[in-house]
């Protein structure tokens, strides 16, 4: 990864980068292990309802507690549906410095993609520039998750998504309109 990172960014912040990401790694995985002894613990007392007797067979485990693999969410606990949703979410993922970390892989952050046009105040023509964005997004092969589809769209479809950058002038007010900022 950091032979990717290195070229655009310097080492020390490549470095730094990816430790921070694996931090934040190892910090989701031991919260996911500390949730699944939790669950392990209500299990041994009995308060996992319906408990695993009472409900359809795991497909390979039967009838016994089971925290992955092959276990499903339907006919589990509301408590482990959560951790099913939080290990797929936090700790089935490799960091950003892991040798099988994938940059291909999807990310949902659950930010919303993009502002509304109510709030747009300029509309810019760049498409003398689509050729250098195309390549600054190649090149930032790592940060392209589930928006790596815009690196291989045909040139004129590229061009047509990319050829216009929008913009919010501070204090300006919509509607949108042609020109640059600082006209």
């Amino acid at each position: 990864m950091l032979v990717i990172c290195r070229q655009c960014h310097s080492e020390g912040f490549a470095r730094r980068a990816l430790q921070d990401g694996d931090e934040i790694k190892r910090t989701a995985d031991a919260l996911v292990a500390e949730a699944a002894q939790i669950l392990r613990e209500l299990q041994g007392e009995g308060l996992i309802e319906p408990a695993p007797a009472d409900r359809p067979p795991n497909p390979v485990a039967g009838h016994a507690f089971v925290l992955g693999g092959q276990q499903g969410y339907s006919d589990t606990s509301a408590i482990e549906q959560r951790f099913f949703e939080m290990a797929r979410e936090q700790g089935e993922s490799p960091g950003p410095g892991e040798e099988d970390w994938n940059p291909d892989d999807p990310a949902d952050d659950g930010n919303p993609f993009g502002t509304p046009e109510a709030e747009l105040t300029h509309k810019v023509d760049v498409s003398p520039y689509v050729t250098v964005k195309r390549a600054s997004i190649r090149c930032h092969a790592s940060q392209i998750t589930d928006a790596g589809f815009f690196s291989t769209m045909p040139d004129d479809a590229f061009a047509m998504a990319f050829g216009t950058e929008w913009y919010i002038e501070r204090d300006g007010s919509p509607p949108v309109r042609d020109g640059w900022l600082f006209e």
